[in-house]
């Protein structure tokens, strides 16, 4: 889905054993002040003041309340919401989910990455 921001790529997926073996061996996420989301989570990119501009309170809320299947991925002006292979009929929930990410993303996305276009 297009977000209307020329977003640094990041990723966000839940923390499982292998992101967590992942972080042993040096390659560390970004940290976040909420123990609670940093360990239900795993979040990568470059750009770590996009990260927290992103991950704000009200998104690690929403975060924590979604389906932990869905993943998210930003880069440039999409957004990109994918889980391990689904029914058909699953996809509802998974374009749900991608449409309720964007209704998080915080205004200061807009307002420092914005691309002028509606979101």
């Amino acid at each position: 889905m297009p977000i209307g921001a020329a977003c640094p790529a990041l990723s966000i997926g839940r923390e499982t054993f292998f992101t967590r073996m992942a972080g042993a061996l040096s390659f560390h996420d970004i940290e976040f002040e909420d123990d609670a989301f940093n360990r239900a989570f795993n979040v990568r990119g470059n750009d770590r003041k996009f990260a927290n501009d992103l991950v704000d309170a009200r998104m690690m809320q929403w975060l924590l309340g979604v389906d932990g299947a869905f993943r998210f991925e930003v880069s440039g002006t999409w957004v990109l919401c994918y889980s391990s292979r689904l029914r058909p009929m699953d996809l509802v929930p998974l374009i749900g989910s991608a449409q309720q990410f964007l209704d998080h993303v915080p205004r200061v996305v807009f307002e420092l990455y914005g691309t002028g276009a509606a979101r």
